[in-house]
């Protein structure tokens, strides 16, 4: 007779053709003859389980153990054999949970952000730009014209423009840039400024208006303090080496090594004003940011 269906047996042997079950509670079981079984609920969940490969089939049917579930707000979970999930909402966002901790959210504009186990997470935007965020606080920003942007928690920023040069933001307001060229350029809170040529020679411009030239060997050329030796950490005047430079007339240490041992000596002489001179200005400042590798799946 129409519409009366025989009641399934057991759940891995229902028995042949589509059959139906309801219960007191409200629950209604259905069986099919592909395997599939659907479970309805009475808040409204509709839960779908798969079909169970048949031992003579040939290859691996996707489907296969998977259990769909259907909410009333309009989601539908998918969970499959191997642990992992999926899950669609109404607005077309997509979820995707791996076992390894991994989780992939696909969003209707074509975004994507992944969140990875160990705390990384990255954003694909739809204008090309690219988000990184790491465990530590750093949140690393790429756009597609090739600009790099990189802010750190302690206040420190990093531009890196699509040439290669560099720019840095420090919390005190000051600031340093690096050309391609590879000159250095400080620019100090105090308004000092401070260039460092690649070919090792330096030019300090005092807030006063003075400017002082420094050639390759730390002695000053030019302005009022001409003839003396200039701090090669930071191309500034005010130290008194005469006691300090003590390998600078040596053979056998390099230019790198004799300049070490200057800066140990400043630091034995006067830790307070070496630490606040040379220290402090270097102790936040930012990275060349780390290019993320494709991860997860």
């Amino acid at each position: 007779m129409a519409g009366v269906f025989l009641t399934p047996r057991t759940e891995s042997f229902p028995g042949k053709g589509v059959r139906r079950r309801r219960f007191q509670d409200g629950r209604v079981w259905t069986t099919y003859p592909d395997g599939r079984q659907r479970w309805i609920y009475p808040d409204g969940r509709v839960v779908i389980k798969g079909r169970k490969r048949d031992i003579r089939d040939q290859g691996v049917d996707p489907t296969e153990g998977q259990v769909v579930t259907r909410y009333p707000d309009g989601r539908e979970v998918t969970l499959r054999q191997d642990g992992s999930s999926q899950t669609a909402f109404p607005d077309h966002t997509i979820v995707y949970r791996y076992t390894s901790g991994t989780q992939v959210t696909i969003y209707p504009d074509g975004g994507r952000r992944a969140d990875f186990d160990d705390g990384l997470t990255r954003i694909e935007h739809v204008d090309g730009a690219v988000e990184t965020r790491f465990p530590g606080g750093q949140v690393t920003r790429r756009s597609p014209t090739g600009w790099v942007r990189v802010q750190n928690p302690d206040g420190c920023r990093l531009v890196v423009d699509p040439a290669g040069g560099e720019r840095s933001f420090y919390p005190d307001g000051s600031q340093q840039y690096r050309e391609l060229d590879g000159t250095r350029t400080i620019r100090e809170a105090v308004g000092r400024e401070i260039e460092i040529r690649a070919d090792g020679t330096r030019q300090i411009r005092h807030v006063s208006g003075v400017v002082v030239e420094v050639d390759t060997a730390g002695r000053v050329v030019t302005g009022p303090y001409a003839g003396q030796m200039a701090d090669p950490l930071s191309g500034l005047v005010g130290w008194d080496l005469s006691d300090l430079d003590t390998a600078r007339d040596v053979t056998f240490l390099s230019v790198e090594e004799k300049d070490v041992v200057l800066e140990l000596n400043k630091a034995r002489t006067a830790p307070v004003r070496y630490a606040r001179s040379a220290v402090s200005p270097l102790s936040s400042c930012p990275q060349t940011p780390p290019v993320p590798t494709p991860r997860g799946r």
